[in-house]
């Protein structure tokens, strides 16, 4: 009797890339390419089905896939299947036509999305390379730091000062993720005593040695580029050692590190005291760290 020779069992693998840019951010169109290949095994025959599953990082949408002549493929919701249609059979050492993926990043749940691809077929030899994965960056939000003061003169020694600290994120930045926590840091370097602090969403706390409040946001939204938080509101009196100026810094950092500038991240405001009228309530920036 003369045997059969044994079956060679296929070896196929999945790889899942995208076109590779700096950051996505919101809107940004992002182009995916997914590759089946069969190993040094043997031949995926006629009758042998082999199926991919890409399941698409959540927060993209108007997805689009490209499957060509060897691949049908249909969609359901961030998930694309493709079937195998082109010709068997499939030789070891060899590359099927690519699946072509278009999407378009609305706001994903993660500041670093991922999505996935799986190849099957029956009695494929190596399950270790039927996954793929790809992690795109998203963009990092950059808060800005901005005063509102609400006296329009000089301040006098024993006087109420109150002011207003914004947080924006730039109109050219990245979103913060839905619940990541953004914290303000107020130093008082010197001028001011009896300090108070509210704001709305803020949770704050005042502490005296040092004078400081330290302010943190998180919300269940995203925050998007050139959105405002709620102001955090300051008060304080005016002391002697206020003279020529009342100075504070205010640093602005989120969960995740990234801060208002990444060089110089620390702000400086001055008010002036009695006596420099003209130079009433300027914002100066520090100009190095």
């Amino acid at each position: 009797t003369i045997c059969p020779p044994p079956i060679i069992a296929a070896d196929l693998g999945v790889h899942l890339t995208h076109v590779k840019t700096k950051c996505t951010n919101v809107g940004d169109p992002v182009s995916y390419k997914v590759l089946v290949t069969n190993g040094k095994g043997g031949s995926v025959v006629a009758g042998q089905s082999i199926t991919v599953t890409v399941t698409l990082a959540n927060g993209l949408s108007a997805i689009t896939p490209e499957g060509g002549t060897d691949w049908k493929v249909t969609t359901n919701g961030t998930t694309v299947t493709a079937n195998y249609s082109g010709n068997y059979p499939v030789k070891p050492v060899s590359t099927l036509e690519p699946i072509l993926i278009n999407a378009t990043m609305r706001m994903p749940s993660s500041s670093s999305p991922v999505s996935y691809a799986i190849v099957k077929t029956l009695r494929d030899s190596n399950a270790a390379n039927n996954t793929g994965e790809d992690v795109l960056l998203m963009c990092s939000p950059e808060f800005v730091i901005s005063k509102i003061q609400k006296l329009s003169g000089p301040a006098h020694t024993g006087q109420s000062i109150a002011y207003t600290i914004i947080v924006t994120n730039k109109s050219t930045a990245g979103p913060l993720i839905a619940g990541e926590a953004i914290k303000v840091t107020i130093k008082f370097l010197h001028g001011l005593k009896q300090i108070n602090a509210k704001g709305a969403d803020w949770q704050l706390t005042t502490t005296s040695a040092p004078a400081m409040v330290v302010a943190t946001y998180s919300s269940l939204s995203p925050v998007l580029a050139g959105a405002h938080l709620p102001g955090i509101m300051l008060s304080g009196i005016m002391t002697t050692s206020a003279l020529p100026t009342v100075t504070i810094g205010v640093t602005v950092k989120t969960s995740s590190g990234g801060s208002d500038e990444k060089k110089k991240p620390l702000k400086h405001f001055s008010f002036s005291a009695h006596g420099v009228a003209s130079q009433a309530f300027v914002l100066r920036r520090r100009s190095e760290l």
